[in-house]
């Protein structure tokens, strides 16, 4: 399908719906439900360019979840706000989940535990970049709002964003005494709660604290005989607590100082393996593929990821035309899993990992505008991280009595600086409805890593239970160690521009290019680790058309776009016999096309229908067989190819559904007896998508191996909600998720190699039925 296509199509659309009676927005404060006091869509205001504005009148392609919409739909984690983002896909990293492989119009990172790399979608809280995943599966409480800002953000929010961003905004406290919390009980023992707490505001300060306390057993059972084993947990267990402070300082009206301290401790276990390979039986003879339960005993420690962080934000108001801003941030990471494949890749495999990563932000912004023309933003931007990853592998053979064991360690420093502007010209003679916006911004990076690999190989008494502490008498074989170091500096200037045009007081249309990048690094499963490669480099066409229609009782949003990526960084095995060592190469490009719908109606009052569509397609170009790659004889001797032929064919952008869906409604019954009575229902279809890049229709076989089927979700709540007056109220909710019991993937891993194919399939699987209640209240 054409480009052209999509963008006569989305203006035959806007005319259409311009042509259509409709009467202005009320600017009035959006009620506690998703519908405003007159009954139409609520008006949601948003920061997404550094200033509150409304989300119609933004020229981004925007998924705005506001607290009541989050409540409703029951979303209490990033997961939930993908599943509500039919742009977004994610699947659980394999050995843990809390780390999520995160996409968003076919940008992302395929290995989030890689430290020497960053991603294409970025996750801010409170506009505080996130740098490192392995904490992204955290609960969100206490927010105000989502955003998620679809398409490349270089301008204001910098590199890694040439998917996207989410940005999570938190609530700052109220300075009136008050408490609200949610009480939460379920199947697989499950158990939740969140307290709230307001302190009445003393002198100029006014403080908020929040706690939360959550637990679910594992729904995958370890074997039913674990006698003897130590620490025998099951599969897909999560218990976290976490703790939060928040201050805000007015010395005067124009002067606003907010801390906010926290701290987050989660132990799970991570998702379970299994294989339907006809082989596995044979192989190991009481092999079993039953997702639910382990075929053995499995040695399963908790893993853990504790957090603590600290974030200083300073907003002084000089006069009605300049504010300034100061976002100072620290966060540090602690992160280990375990992780037991139970033979789910045709051999024992036993993973553990441990990364540690502390992060420092500094950010200054100057927001103001000159006169009723003119409006700007700039600002400085210092970001700093240090962190190290340890993995130790544990990997059978075939052979009884053979054990591989392979050690890596890599530290990391990574340094990144900006200075970015934008001014967006809003010329008198069109009335107040044309907004032209220049942008730009210039980024200096710079990373540097060390990296040591040790291999061993262990003949003697090999345990059933893999992990290398549970070794016998026997002798190690010294397998060599390559010690290696990367140094990368880059510098991108990253140009944008956007014209915004408003026919009518409820209809926006918007025409922009912008650009982005994600950044250099190198590749910690590199054979030698000396390789680096260069930044990838994103132009995004975008045509958006926003409108509030039949006395805004429906909403329709519309975006068209076209991204062009150059130096593709591409992870490609660089090595004949050892799949697990990979180079990443800037080899050619992709050209990534799509529409995005989002559509709400409130046909009666009280029923709230919405409808978001997601359609993408891909084709990548121009990648010729690099040098010291699989591809290469020298690396490969039965490599299909020479270096610098075309080997596109073999390519995809993985975690890129071409179709996905969201359909959801709400419905307020009205006033039963003391309180009133809402439901909600939401229906997510996610098409399939190919798990690894190397995975195109050059694949001599097994095509089909990395991949995530096409699945199908569907959740639902229902509400009674006591209004005591005064903020005061009770609700009780019954809920559930996947309420039809589907099984679906998690996450699909092929084992193979690009160029002989992938023979067998080790599979994962999403979160079965669950159910619960909720009891929530505010006084």
């Amino acid at each position: 399908m054409k480009f052209s296509y999509f963008l006569s199509a989305t203006t035959a659309v806007g005319t259409l719906v311009l042509a259509m009676p409709a009467l202005a927005q009320d600017a009035g404060s959006p009620a506690p439900a998703a519908t405003t006091g007159r009954g139409g869509v609520e008006e949601i205001v948003v920061t997404a360019e550094r200033r509150s504005e409304n989300l119609q009148r933004t020229p981004i392609a925007i998924t705005a979840l506001t607290a009541q919409s989050l409540q409703a739909s029951g979303i209490r984690d990033i997961t939930g706000v993908v599943q509500a983002t039919p742009s977004l896909y994610f699947a659980p990293y394999p050995s843990s989940s809390t780390t999520l492989v995160l996409y968003m119009r076919g940008q992302g990172v395929g290995d989030p535990n890689i430290i020497t790399s960053d991603g294409g979608v970025g996750l801010y809280v409170d506009g505080i970049y996130q740098s490192r995943p392995q904490a992204s599966t955290f609960d969100l409480a206490d927010v105000e709002r989502v955003e998620v800002l679809r398409g490349p953000q270089g301008t204001l929010y910098g590199r890694n964003t040439t998917g996207g961003a989410v940005n999570i905004i938190t609530k700052k406290p109220t300075g009136e005494l008050g408490v609200t919390g949610l009480l939460s009980v379920g199947n697989l023992d499950y158990r939740r709660a969140l307290v709230n707490l307001n302190l009445p505001r003393f002198g100029d300060f006014s403080v908020k604290l929040t706690g939360l306390y959550a637990n679910r057993d594992g729904w995958a059972k370890n074997a039913k005989d674990t006698a003897g084993v130590p620490a025998a947990h099951d599969f897909h267990s999560d218990h976290k607590i976490a703790f939060r402070g928040a201050v805000r300082f007015e010395p005067s009206d124009s002067v606003t100082i907010d801390y906010a301290g926290d701290y987050a401790n989660q132990r799970t276990t991570p998702v379970r393996y299994v294989t339907k390979n006809a082989f596995a039986p044979f192989l190991f003879p009481t092999y079993s593929s039953d997702p639910e339960r382990s075929y053995r005993p499995v040695y399963l420690p908790y893993s853990h990821v504790k957090s603590d962080g600290h974030t200083l934000t300073g907003e002084f108001e000089v006069s009605d035309s300049l504010t300034l801003r100061s976002l100072s941030a620290y966060r540090r990471i602690r992160y280990s899993t375990y992780q037991d494949y139970t033979e789910a890749f045709l051999v024992p495999f036993y993973g553990y990992d441990k990364i540690k990563s502390k992060t420092y932000t500094q950010e200054f912004q100057a927001v103001g505008n000159f006169g009723s023309e003119l409006k700007y933003v700039v600002g400085l931007y210092y970001f700093h991280e240090k962190s190290d990853h340890l993995l130790e592998g544990d990997i059978g053979t075939g052979a009884a009595g053979e054990l591989l064991l392979v050690d890596r360690y890599t530290t990391a420093k990574s340094t990144s600086k900006a200075a970015f502007g934008q001014i967006t010209w809003t010329p008198g003679f069109a009335d107040g409805r044309l907004d032209l916006t220049l942008g730009a911004r210039y980024t200096s990076d710079k990373r540097s890593a060390d990296r040591d690999r040790t291999q061993r190989f262990f003949i003697g008494d090999v345990s059933p239970l893999v992990n290398r502490r549970f070794l016998g008498d026997g002798v190690y074989i010294p397998l060599g160690s390559v010690i290696g170091a990367t140094d990368v500096k880059n510098k991108k200037f990253n140009p944008s521009a956007t014209i915004s045009y408003r026919p009518t007081d409820n209809t926006s249309l918007y025409a922009k290019v912008v650009t982005g990048y994600k950044a250099g690094g190198s590749n910690e499963a590199s054979p030698t680790f000396t390789r680096t490669y260069n930044p990838e480099s994103v132009t995004s066409y975008e045509l958006g058309f926003k409108s509030d229609l039949l006395d805004r009782r429906l909403r329709l949003n519309l975006a068209a776009y076209m991204a062009k990526y150059k130096d593709l960084q591409l992870n490609i095995s660089a090595d004949a016999v050892d799949a697990s060592l990979a180079d990443t190469f800037n080899a050619g490009r992709a050209t990534v096309k799509g529409i995005e719908a989002d559509v709400t109606l409130i046909p009666v009052q009280g029923l709230t229908l919405q409808a978001n569509y997601s359609y993408t397609t891909s084709k990548i170009r121009g990648v010729k067989a690099p040098a010291g790659s699989i591809f290469d004889p020298v690396i490969n001797p039965a490599s299909p190819v020479g270096v610098g032929d075309n080997i596109s064919d073999y390519f995809v952008l993985p975690f890129t559904p071409k179709h996905s869906i969201r359909l959801s409604a709400d419905y307020v019954f009205g006033q039963v007896g003391p309180g009133e009575l809402a439901a909600h229902i939401d229906y997510t279809w996610k098409d399939k998508v190919y798990t690894t890049a190397g995975d195109g229709p050059a694949i001599p076989v097994g095509r089909d191996a990395p991949v995530n089927p096409s699945y199908t979700l569907v959740d639902a709540r229902l509400s009674y909600t006591i209004d005591r007056g005064d903020n005061r109220n009770i609700t009780i909710g019954l809920w559930g998720k996947n309420i039809l019991d589907k099984r679906y993937p998690g996450f699909v891993i092929g084992s193979g190699s690009i160029i002989a194919g992938y023979p067998n399939q080790a599979i994962s699987y999403g979160d079965p039925a669950t159910y619960g209640i909720d009891v929530g209240f505010s006084f």
